[in-house]
């Protein structure tokens, strides 16, 4: 709703635990761009974003852009001839040469399973769900098996897991599970024990206060244990979890709207968790 909102980069460095100063991305005025996700493929850098045509998310565009490097401009790629109000929030999955972006219709309130073969010119809904949870995270659990973790709309407050065993062109398998979401984004990550921890607001109450991770060892079918990890007044959402080659993980989420938080979580603080 903000018209001349513009995205920028930034790089942490992991030995002196900080950030670079931000950089602006692209030049314009007069429409919105919003919802970035960064995703790695064949030694480049991508970056998935929208553009809003009008003054609402159900008029975005689904853009792609290849960053060299911090110091240069983006190459605009592609833009998608796709429904209008398609939206991304969550990493892609990438496999091989093949790309599986979790996204959803803003119009519909409809998650949907976009796919993509390199160099990513094109992409094309391979497989959908019906109405209700959206914004959701993609895990491979095979070669044809995905979990997609998602939040959920409406009446439904909680955690919602959906399972493809066909690779993702269907996703029959649509259960609640016991994590809490106050219709707010969530994130999901599997880590090396193979047990998934999700972040969220961990609380029945229509707030985004606390901002949890919780952890799951059989697939979300309960929940083992909740750290809280930002609480008290404010707002702590949207947030996205990466894992890194040294078993740490990070969290990003937005603090009040105003500022990006960043937490590192090393593997001692993970252990603890699942004690």
């Amino acid at each position: 709703e903000f018209q001349n909102a513009r995205l920028c980069l930034a790089t942490f460095n992991p030995l002196l635990k900080r950030w670079s100063q931000a950089k602006l991305l692209f030049d314009g005025r007069g429409h919105s761009q919003g919802n970035p996700t960064l995703f790695s493929h064949g030694g480049k850098l991508y970056l998935l974003y929208v553009i809003l045509e009008g003054l609402y998310w159900n008029s975005a565009q689904l853009h792609l852009a290849e960053i060299n490097s911090t110091t240069q401009r983006p190459k605009y790629l592609w833009k998608y001839e796709l429904p209008e109000g398609t939206m991304v929030r969550h990493r892609p999955l990438v496999k091989d040469n093949e790309i599986f972006i979790p996204a959803y219709l803003e119009k519909e309130k409809k998650s949907v399973l976009l796919h993509g073969i390199s160099p990513f010119h094109y992409l094309k809904i391979k497989g959908e769900l019906g109405s209700g949870p959206i914004q959701g995270d993609l895990l491979m659990d095979s070669e044809k098996e995905l979990t997609w973790i998602l939040r959920g709309t409406g009446q439904q407050r909680k955690v919602v897991r959906a399972h493809s065993v066909d690779g993702g062109k269907s996703w029959p398998y649509v259960f609640p599970t016991p994590f809490e979401c106050p219709l707010s984004g969530i994130a999901a990550h599997r880590d090396h024990d193979g047990d998934i921890i999700i972040a969220h607001n961990n609380t029945s109450e229509h707030k985004r206060s606390p901002l949890s991770l919780s952890l799951s060892r059989d697939n979300l079918k309960s929940l083992y244990k909740s750290m809280p990890l930002e609480f008290g007044e404010g707002e702590y959402s949207y947030p996205d979890l990466l894992g890194d080659i040294h078993g740490n993980i990070h969290m990003v989420y937005t603090h009040n709207r105003e500022k990006i938080g960043h937490y590192f979580l090393g593997r001692d603080t993970l252990e603890k968790l699942k004690e």
